[in-house]
């Protein structure tokens, strides 16, 4: 079989097949929120977002013969979204990148295999580099939706903001903070609160709990005081959920203890914000995020991928896809050619009611 010409390998579906087929890094936070069987592309740019409200009624009687009654829909609202785009690059440069090479080592020592080989391998790193920030992304964008705050504005880039609709008497502080050590501190009663909350809503009660630093914290030291009682199951397994500990704790989250019902996890996960450029948690360090495994919860939370507005991508038919990756092929007086990353990711949540922000230090 003929080697591959160097210049096939700058086809951008042979890129794109490495952008899609590359070994995924685990992204906690996003994959445990909205796990992949709820991912959806779509076929144009916008998503339609529905917030539903409320809670279901119930059905009357009537007289034999009589007509049936028009009932109302459950309350709610749907909202047209065009979805944020990212559209980002890596430039391979033989000079940078394939040049090293000891003294007296011939370039195409093999017919130029191994140059062939060396750039293959430079774009499955160019690839890598560029899907793991996208992946950081989304694991922003979906803390960011845990708190409702989702909001993006950059000059020179894109400004947006996103509102799901989660009620204000769903983000709350504990009327005694669960840092105090001295006997007073009522978490059980605290869990019981958020759990008749989203049970005003009709919602399935909350199967994990995850802690900020403070929040991880302070609920370790009371279980180390005995103030709480930590019963742990060592199966792990979750109501509704399966068993998540092992994956959740490969992935930087450390499994706290159960409590109430609700396993709690502290997640370690930072980003950088792009206005200070500091280091940020993803869970904020003072909050406990609630929120339900169940199927019937899971399939209310959606990550929305919008159609990418590129015509190579229409034209091949893979415009409806999570993420495109395409190459540039070089330029004659350049040498070099660009590996391109696009996508249009969406986090949402259709009963933010759902869920509860707790403030416990």
């Amino acid at each position: 079989m003929p080697a591959l010409p160097i210049t096939a390998l700058t086809e951008r579906r042979l890129f794109n097949g490495i952008v899609n087929k590359r070994i995924k890094r685990y992204t906690t936070l996003s994959r445990t929120v909205i796990p992949e069987g709820q991912h959806q592309t779509l076929q144009e740019e916008s998503a339609q977002l529905d917030v539903l409200t409320g809670t279901a009624g119930m059905a009357p009687f009537v007289k034999l013969g009589q007509r049936a009654i028009l009932m109302d829909s459950l309350g709610g609202t749907s909202y047209t979204v065009s979805c944020p785009f990212i559209n980002i690059k890596r430039t391979l440069k033989y000079s940078t990148r394939l040049a090293a090479r000891i003294i007296g080592q011939r370039v195409f020592s093999d017919g130029g295999e191994q140059l062939r080989e060396a750039i293959l391998f430079a774009m499955a790193q160019d690839a890598d580099f560029l899907n793991d920030l996208i992946d950081n992304r989304e694991e922003w964008m979906v803390a960011m939706i845990l708190q409702n705050n989702l909001s993006y504005s950059q000059d020179g880039y894109d400004s947006f903001a996103v509102d799901t609709g989660k009620p204000s008497g769903n983000t709350f502080t504990a009327p005694i903070l669960w840092s105090l050590t001295d006997g007073t501190t009522m978490p059980l009663k605290d869990i019981r609160t958020v759990k008749k909350l989203i049970g005003t809503y009709r919602g399935p009660m909350p199967t994990i709990g995850i802690c900020g630093s403070n929040a991880g914290a302070a609920i370790t030291q009371l279980f180390e005081k005995g103030l709480i009682p930590a019963i742990n199951l060592q199966s792990g397994v979750l109501a509704g959920g399966g068993d998540l500990r092992s994956d959740l704790e490969d992935n930087g989250m450390i499994f706290l203890g159960r409590l109430g019902n609700v396993d709690f996890y502290e997640y370690t996960g930072t980003y950088v914000d792009d206005t200070t450029g500091s280091e940020t948690p993803l869970i904020r360090t003072d909050y406990i995020e609630f929120l339900s495994q169940s199927p019937k919860s899971i399939a209310h939370r959606r990550m929305y991928y919008g159609l990418i507005p590129d015509l190579n991508a229409i034209m091949t038919g893979q415009a409806v896809t999570k993420r495109f990756g395409i190459s540039v092929p070089p330029k004659p007086d350049q040498g070099t050619f660009q590996g391109i990353i696009q996508t249009r990711p969406l986090p949402w949540f259709e009963r933010a009611d759902w869920q509860v922000s707790l403030k416990v230090t």
